[in-house]
């Protein structure tokens, strides 16, 4: 559920879209509004059920949200550290989302600064597990297999499973599939992988380009021309494969949806940012077809040429300011 501005109206018709289409896991984060956002949906949900036949056999929405190892949470008051921050957290994540557990509680990486670190916060998460606050337990932002196998025997050592790991991954941002190993060490530990901001704020979208960095908003460009100049090649190649996938199935599609598609093909299952009921029916047919195995090759090469290409430019401006 997208954390930015929405309408109200917008995000419900998105919710009852999604759970409709049979698409009903919701990935909220703990210290932004969509958790509160995100509860009342499902309560609109568990009213809609109280009005159709007994019989009629519904699945009920697959709820995750996360824990923000960081040294301030909501607010320069609210300094965590340890255990107690962690239960005082998914009490306010409870409280938010109107539920008595969340199906996946999701722990992201903690920095050096976070008192206690790991085994704090997996002991707590024990503890909520035993208290039934909880079902399954993910990470966020593992990005290599050295940091996956040892949160995995952190958490083992407190009766801890981690069953799924939360990372960047798109046509913009490859690193996990293509060169660091993430995706295949989450595979090789039986770790579900996630990927967040699979469309990587629109840059591997085609929502902005170096032609039109706007997105067609009337706003000001949300980024400038050497960000974009250098990812022509991946906006370029997802024009051309949005054009042939609509001759081919005979209906319209766009962009996102080849880019989508993309991280599928990497065995990752996309958590998309929706606002609307239109781009939540984009998500839907999205994951009605799939990417031939050669396009995704031709992607795959394009996407790491251009990564290659903007790290070395990174690297060089590095250089230049030292």
């Amino acid at each position: 559920m997208s954390c930015g501005a929405f309408n109200e109206q917008d995000i419900e018709e998105a919710f009852t879209f999604l759970e409709e289409a049979g698409l009903p896991m919701f990935d909220a984060r703990e210290l932004y509004p969509c958790e509160d956002f995100l509860g009342e949906m499902v309560n609109h949900w568990k009213k809609r059920q109280l009005k159709l036949q007994s019989d009629v056999k519904q699945v009920r929405p697959f709820i995750a949200t996360n824990y923000q190892a960081r040294l301030f949470g909501k607010g320069l008051l609210d300094v965590r550290g340890g255990r107690r921050a962690v239960l005082k957290a998914l009490e306010g994540s409870l409280e938010a989302l109107q539920a008595t557990r969340v199906d996946l509680y999701q722990i992201t990486k903690p920095g050096p600064l976070y008192w206690g670190g790991e085994k704090a916060i997996f002991e707590a998460v024990a503890q909520a597990k035993r208290m039934r606050l909880l079902d399954n337990v993910g990470v966020v932002g593992y990005v290599n297999e050295d940091d996956l196998r040892r949160v995995k025997t952190t958490a083992k050592s407190f009766g801890i499973d981690i069953k799924s790991n939360s990372f960047e991954l798109s046509l913009a941002n490859p690193a996990a599939a293509l060169v660091d190993g993430t995706v295949a060490a989450c595979k090789n530990m039986n770790i579900v992988p996630f990927a967040n901001r699979p469309l990587a704020g629109g840059l591997a979208a085609g929502t902005y380009t170096m032609m039109d960095p706007s997105g067609g908003r009337s706003r000001k460009p949300r980024y400038t021309f050497p960000d974009l100049e250098p990812l022509y090649p991946i906006h370029k190649a997802l024009r051309e494969h949005a054009g042939k996938y609509t001759e081919k199935l005979g209906k319209r599609v766009n962009t996102a949806q080849v880019s989508i598609n993309w991280v599928r093909a990497q065995g990752v299952i996309p958590l998309v940012g929706v606002k609307t009921a239109a781009q939540a029916k984009d998500m839907v047919e999205a994951a009605k077809w799939d990417l031939e195995p050669e396009d995704v090759k031709e992607l795959s090469q394009v996407a790491l040429d251009t990564y290659k290409k903007r790290r070395k430019i990174t690297e060089m401006l590095a250089k230049a300011r030292r």
